[in-house]
């Protein structure tokens, strides 16, 4: 369970990264990126995940089957 728990932190952190680094800077000028709705959902949100993974995680080993179903989300994205 901890492998998918992983598997979203990791999607989350991306679209935080994402919205942060390549989304808001190339953004209009007159596009309101910084509202309360997308900062709670693209930045506060994220940090909350990670956060909580490294609160509940018992474990930091994974075997590289793990580690290869956690990078698919995201290559997939792309």
């Amino acid at each position: 369970m901890y492998v998918l728990k992983l598997v979203f932190t990791v999607s989350i952190t991306l679209t935080c990264m994402v919205y942060c680094f390549i989304l808001v800077p190339s953004a209009p000028e007159d596009f309101n990126c910084w509202d309360i709705g997308s900062v709670l959902l693209h930045a506060v949100v994220p940090v909350l995940a990670i956060i909580d993974y490294f609160v509940d995680i018992k474990e930091l080993q994974f075997k590289t089957k793990e580690v290869l179903f956690v990078i698919l989300p995201p290559l997939y994205y792309l």
